[in-house]
C-alpha cells in the first residue's frame, strides 16, 4: 500500500494525534504544547519514512514531495509565528448514542425460564412448584427442568410434573369476552388467566365418591392434618412485575365447638416482606371481613408461567371438633395486573359444575366392653348407712348386710360422650353363713356413682 505525503494523510494523522492528546490532557494533565509541537514533527516524519520505504512509480515521487512542501507552508505568518502548525481543527468526539429501552416484552430474559421447588411443614410434605418460560409448555419439558434441582430425583420431579399437568383448564376467553358486573376478565392487554383449581391432597379414610368433600374418620384423639393444592396456570405476550399476580385462600375453613376459626395453615413461602422466594404470604382482612391468605409474586415472571401450591391445616383434634359438621367452603381466586395496569381475575368456581373443597370429622365414642364382679367383704351396716329409701315391709330393720359389686366398661371415644352402666339385680340371694347354713335374703339395692359413670338398679 503507498502512504502519500499529502493533506489527507495529514488530516487523518492529524485526527488520531488530535485524540491521543485529548486523552493526555485529561488524564495526565501535562503540558501539553511542547508535546504536541514535538508530536506533529515525529507524524510528519513519520508519514513521509513510509512513502520513502515504498516503491513509487517514477517521476511521481519529485511531484507528490513538492506538493506536500506546498501544502505544508502555514496559512499565515501569525499561525507560524506561535510555533504551531495551521491544520484544520478535529471535530470534537461525540459520545456514542444510547441505544433505544427495550422492553421486557422485546429484551430475552432467561432469568425468567426454568423452575423452582420449595418445600414446608413438620416432614416437608406440603410443597410448591413454579415453571416458567419453555419449561412451561409440556409436562415432559417440566419434569426435564425438575430433574436438575439438587432436592428432586428423577423420579420425584416426574411425580411433580404429574401433579403439575393433573388440571387443565379451558382456554382463556377472548378480550372481548364480557364478563358479569361482578367478575374480572380472565384476559385482556395480551395477558391470560388458562386456569386456577383446587384439589385435596389428603385422601378419604372411606371413599365417598366425592373429590370435593374430604371424609376423615380418626382411630384416636390425636392431632390431625389435611392438605389441599391450588394449579395456577398463566400464559400470554407480556411477563409479570413484582406484585402483578396475587393468589387468595381463605385463613379458615374449621371451627371448634364453640364456633371459633380452629386449626393452622401451613404455606410453603415466607411470610411478607421477604422476597427470597418466588412468593410470600400475608394475612389481611377481605373487603367481607374474612380473614384470607394473600400469596403475591416477588420476583418477575415470565409471560408463561404455571405452577402449585399446596397447603396444610395442622392442629385439628378431632374432640374438638363437631361430629360429622361439614367446614365453610374451600375457594382460591387468581388476580393479574397486566402491563397496561389493568385487572384480570378468575377463582376456582369459575369453570360449569366447579364446587368449593369442604371436609368432615366422623368422630366416635364407643363401648367396647361391659364388664361386673362382686366384691369380696360383706359388712353389716346399721341403717343410717342404708342410701335411698328402705321400703315399708323392713322398715322395722335395723341391721342390714351391705354387699360390694362393681360394673363398668370400656370405650374407644375422640369426641365428648356420657357412659351410663346400668346393672339389673336380683331381688333375693342366697347367702351361707359361717356356720354353712344357707338362708335367703331380699336385695334392696341403691344407686352409686363411680368415675364418671353411673351405676343403677331397678329398684331404689
Amino acid at each position: 500500500m503507498q502512504i502519500k505525503h499529502s493533506n489527507r494523510t495529514r488530516t487523518i494523522a492529524n485526527a488520531a494525534i488530535s485524540a491521543i492528546l485529548s486523552w493526555l490532557m485529561v488524564f495526565n494533565g501535562l503540558p501539553m504544547q511542547a508535546i504536541a509541537d514535538e508530536i506533529m514533527d515525529d507524524g510528519q516524519g513519520a508519514a513521509v519514512e513510509v512513502l520513502d520505504e515504498e516503491a513509487a512509480p517514477e517521476g511521481e515521487g519529485d511531484a507528490a514531495d513538492q506538493a506536500g512542501d506546498q501544502e505544508q507552508e502555514p496559512a499565515s505568518d501569525d499561525d507560524a509565528d506561535d510555533g504551531s502548525a495551521a491544520y484544520p481543527e478535529p471535530e470534537p468526539e461525540l459520545d456514542p448514542e444510547p441505544e433505544p429501552a427495550t422492553s421486557d416484552d422485546d429484551a430475552s430474559d432467561e432469568s425468567l425460564g426454568g423452575v423452582s421447588f420449595v418445600t414446608a411443614g413438620e416432614d416437608d410434605e406440603v410443597e410448591a412448584v413454579v415453571v416458567q418460560g419453555e419449561a412451561a409448555l409440556s409436562e415432559e419439558a417440566a419434569v426435564e427442568a425438575l430433574a436438575e434441582l439438587d432436592d428432586l430425583t428423577s423420579d420425584e420431579a416426574a411425580e411433580v410434573g404429574g401433579r403439575l399437568f393433573l388440571m387443565d383448564g379451558d382456554d382463556p376467553a377472548d378480550d372481548e369476552d364480557e364478563p358479569d358486573d361482578d367478575t374480572l376478565p380472565r384476559s385482556a392487554d395480551g395477558s391470560y388467566i388458562d386456569s386456577i383449581s383446587a384439589r385435596w391432597v389428603t385422601k378419604d379414610t372411606v371413599d365417598n365418591d366425592d373429590p370435593n368433600l374430604l371424609y376423615i374418620r380418626p382411630n384416636g384423639d390425636n392431632d390431625q392434618s389435611v392438605r389441599l393444592q391450588v394449579n395456577y396456570s398463566l400464559s400470554g405476550e407480556h411477563n409479570y412485575e413484582p406484585g402483578d399476580v396475587v393468589i387468595t385462600i381463605p385463613a379458615y375453613i374449621f371451627k371448634d365447638r364453640n364456633g371459633n376459626d380452629y386449626g393452622t395453615m401451613v404455606i410453603p413461602y415466607p411470610e411478607d416482606p421477604s422476597t427470597k422466594n418466588d412468593f410470600n404470604w400475608k394475612l389481611v382482612t377481605d373487603e367481607d371481613g374474612n380473614l384470607v391468605y394473600q400469596i403475591t409474586n416477588t420476583k418477575r415472571m415470565s409471560a408463561a408461567t404455571m405452577g402449585y401450591i399446596q397447603f396444610g391445616i395442622y392442629d385439628l383434634t378431632p374432640h374438638a371438633l363437631v361430629d360429622m359438621q361439614e367446614s365453610e367452603p374451600f375457594t382460591a381466586k387468581i388476580e393479574v395486573v397486566t402491563y397496561m395496569g389493568n385487572l384480570i381475575g378468575l377463582d376456582t368456581l369459575a369453570e360449569e359444575g366447579s364446587k368449593p373443597l369442604t371436609a368432615q370429622f366422623d368422630t366416635q365414642a364407643q363401648v367396647t366392653a361391659a364388664n361386673k364382679r362382686h366384691g369380696t367383704t360383706l359388712d353389716v351396716v346399721d341403717r343410717s348407712a342404708v342410701q335411698g329409701t328402705i321400703p315399708e315391709e323392713f322398715a322395722g330393720e335395723t341391721q342390714f348386710v351391705r354387699v360390694y359389686w362393681y360394673g363398668w366398661g370400656y370405650r374407644n371415644a375422640n369426641t365428648y360422650y356420657t357412659m351410663d352402666v346400668e346393672d339389673t339385680m336380683s331381688t333375693t340371694v342366697e347367702v351361707v353363713g359361717q356356720d354353712g347354713t344357707t338362708s335367703t335374703m331380699d336385695v334392696l339395692g341403691f344407686i352409686s356413682t363411680s368415675s364418671g359413670g353411673t351405676v343403677s338398679s331397678d329398684r331404689p
